[in-house]
């Protein structure tokens, strides 16, 4: 009924909370449709702050999905949208998902990277235990880094040998 009644800041508001409602409910694909209404919504008013925050739901929605070049190129518009606007707090949030994005598609340099620079943004702003999570991402990444490199030299090897 909101939706009917509002003018479009309002609709903004509606279809972002809507998108929110429906991803707890994971009716991802319901979620996704509203989000994407509100990155319209965004456009419109001319809004960089409404356009981050539709985009990095639109991110969250995507990889919830299973959808890994959606939710990078939501997540990276709403990092450089959120670096933009100076938005530490979104900043994190962008770099945090990418981190893991990366990771899952055994890119361990650039989740690397994006977990280090989530870990120096949580300690500008004096979350520790982020930043601790984050350095236990690092090292996880790079972990993962080495793993595969261990496996492809011993497999290497037993090629080597036989």
């Amino acid at each position: 009924q909101h939706l009917q009644i509002a003018d479009v800041p309002g609709k903004f508001v509606a279809h972002c909370n809507l998108g929110i409602a429906y991803s707890a409910l994971d009716e991802h694909e319901k979620s996704s449709i509203n989000h994407r209404q509100a990155l319209r919504y965004a456009i419109v008013m001319s809004s960089l702050v409404g356009e981050s925050l539709a985009c990095g739901n639109l991110g969250i929605i995507a990889q919830k999905k299973g959808d890994a070049r959606t939710a990078k190129a939501c997540m990276e518009r709403h990092l450089k949208l959120s670096t933009a606007l100076k938005d530490s707090k979104a900043q994190l949030d962008a770099c945090q998902h990418l981190g893991q994005l990366a990771n899952d598609a055994a890119d361990y340099a650039e989740a690397a990277s994006y977990f280090q620079q989530a870990r120096g943004l949580a300690l500008e702003m004096g979350e520790s235990k982020v930043a601790s999570a984050c350095k236990c991402r690092i090292g996880m990444a790079k972990g993962n880094a080495q793993y595969d490199e261990f496996l492809s030299n011993i497999a290497a090897k037993v090629s080597d040998d036989v």
